[in-house]
């Protein structure tokens, strides 16, 4: 899938494999993500990757999207890259924290 191809089924969509590796957000850091998309929709103009039918990137923005009922846009992976090579950029590459540095980051704030 390449482009923006838009899904009929949007709340269906299933997670990708490569998806699957990263833990879903829980408790307070996902009631103030799905809070946060409520108040403000999606910022930045935002959209999920699509591979083979699933989603690729963007779990965590599908399941709110849905459990909020906002429709996403959604995009197909990138020319030349591979899934592998697309996730790596775009999780291992970047920071992460643990639950507990999250939530003690956004009650400081």
């Amino acid at each position: 899938m390449t482009g923006t191809t838009q899904p009929r089924q949007w709340q269906q969509l299933l997670r990708h494999p490569l998806s699957k590796q990263y833990e879903d957000l829980k408790g307070l850091i996902w009631e103030q993500y799905v809070a946060g998309l409520k108040e403000h929709g999606i910022i930045g103009a935002r959209k999920i990757i699509l591979h083979d039918g699933m989603v690729l990137d963007g779990w965590q923005l599908q399941r709110a999207c849905v459990e909020v009922g906002v429709k996403p846009m959604y995009a197909g992976l990138p020319p030349k890259l591979t899934p592998e090579e697309y996730v790596q950029t775009a999780n291992d590459l970047r920071r992460h924290e643990t639950q507990e540095a999250a939530e003690a980051r956004i009650a400081a704030r």
